[in-house]
């Protein structure tokens, strides 16, 4: 009875899923476009809370492409190296596990984003969720991960491109109208040249 529970445990050890333990949430978003990203941070600590949450910025965003958000007594800065956004709590931190939002715009033309975070603490202790996955087994402290879809925006460059259009009819139509003076000033300076030169005759 005792082996059969041993591989009953064994085996349901191997076949339970791995679960990220700072997830993320939507899975994915549109390159070149925005979204607002979730993260929820497993307190895996039962003797200490976190006051500490660091996300490192992906390749391609940056401070100016990201507003914070965070539960009450949470604060949030931004480091310029390297550069991130780090949310804090004094000590000591709440229990439980945490929820924090970043409103993204200007996502980069790449395929992913990878979120390394590390989390820090009242006792100390530290989790670093920063490894990157090679293959199809998930490593041991793995990074939230959100793929970017589509191509990327070209919003702008259409807009751009009706406004050049804009304004090359523009010219158009006032190159019609001096156009149009023109003519008229012509048709009335020769009128007013016939009509003189029909008066001298009669004087004549």
């Amino acid at each position: 009875m005792r082996r059969v529970l041993l591989l009953t445990v064994v085996f349901l050890a191997i076949a339970a899923p791995a679960f990220a333990h700072v997830e993320v949430s939507p899975k994915s978003a549109p390159k070149g476009g925005s979204t607002t990203l979730t993260f929820n941070v497993e307190d895996e600590r039962d003797n200490a809370n976190e006051v500490t949450v660091e996300f490192y910025f992906p390749d391609g965003v940056t401070a100016d492409d990201i507003k914070p958000s965070a539960p009450a007594g949470w604060d949030s800065v931004f480091t310029v190296s390297p550069g991130s956004v780090r949310f804090t709590h004094a000590a000591p931190g709440p229990d439980g596990d945490q929820s924090f939002t970043l409103a993204l715009t200007n996502l980069p033309n790449t395929d992913e984003l990878v979120w390394k975070t590390i989390v820090t603490y009242d006792n100390g202790d530290v989790d670093r969720w920063i490894d990157l996955q090679t293959g199809s087994k998930e490593p041991p402290h793995p990074a939230a991960v959100v793929k970017l879809t589509g191509a990327a925006s070209t919003a702008t460059t259409v807009a751009d491109h009706a406004t050049a259009t804009t304004l090359k009819r523009a010219d158009k139509t006032n190159k019609g109208g001096i156009a149009a003076v023109i003519v008229v000033a012509v048709v009335v300076v020769g009128g007013l040249i016939a009509f003189a030169t029909r008066g001298r005759r009669r004087a004549a």
